[in-house]
């Protein structure tokens, strides 16, 4: 038996996985999916855009958002730090009102880690690079 296989093993049977219960249901999932036609997220959303809608001038303040003001499962982002946008361009992961950021690494994904951009200072922000957007 691979490890893999012994690691679903140790799942109990009617238990369903921890980001399944304050989502949705595998039912109303199912159901969803006989209603909605499935297509590729790039057709219906940008994926991790590099740039924002109007350009950010270099002495322009932007939220900065580290991955710890992203909450665990409740939707929120906390961001009260701000920092110019020539501070933040290189290095970091930029977006927008609007945008949504999902943790890239398996622990924070784990934990439930994404986030709505709404709020934002100016709009905009410069975050984790653990952020897909």
């Amino acid at each position: 038996m691979s490890e893999r296989d012994s690691r679903k093993k140790s799942v109990k049977k009617n238990e369903p996985h921890r980001s399944h219960t304050t989502h949705t249901s595998y039912s109303a999932a199912a159901e969803c999916s006989q209603q909605w036609q499935c297509v590729p997220l790039s057709d219906v959303a940008e994926l991790n855009p590099r740039r924002f809608t109007i350009p950010a001038q270099d002495d322009e303040l932007v939220s900065f958002v580290p991955m710890k003001s992203v909450e665990e499962e409740t939707g929120k982002l906390v961001a009260t730090a701000t920092k110019t946008w020539s501070e933040v361009k290189k290095g970091y992961t930029a977006f927008q009102d609007g945008d949504v950021v999902f943790a890239k690494i398996t622990p924070c994904m784990e934990n439930g880690k994404y986030a709505f951009a709404e709020n934002l200072y100016n709009g905009r922000a410069a975050g984790s690079t653990e952020l897909h957007v």
